[in-house]
């Protein structure tokens, strides 16, 4: 692993990152005794409008915009 300020870079395949953070996400929540998130409610896995959402969200975090992608985990 490498880390990089608050982020870290688990390995470059294209679909494991949002696993791993999403699983990192929930984690943190719940030792701040947070709710786990919802993700849009959905396994992201199948190419629907929740799907292009979390991508469009995690496009927007690649240019430092959070707020997409922390609406989208809590909805």
């Amino acid at each position: 692993m490498r880390f990089h300020r608050d982020i870290v870079w688990v390995h470059s395949f294209p679909n494991g990152n949002g696993c791993w953070l999403r699983l990192m996400a929930d984690m943190f929540a719940v030792q701040l005794g947070q709710p786990r998130f919802t993700w849009g409610t959905s396994t992201l896995r199948a190419p629907d409008e929740i799907r292009k959402a979390y991508i469009t969200a995690q496009q927007a975090v690649d240019i430092h915009n959070f707020s997409l992608v922390l609406s989208f985990a809590r909805s």
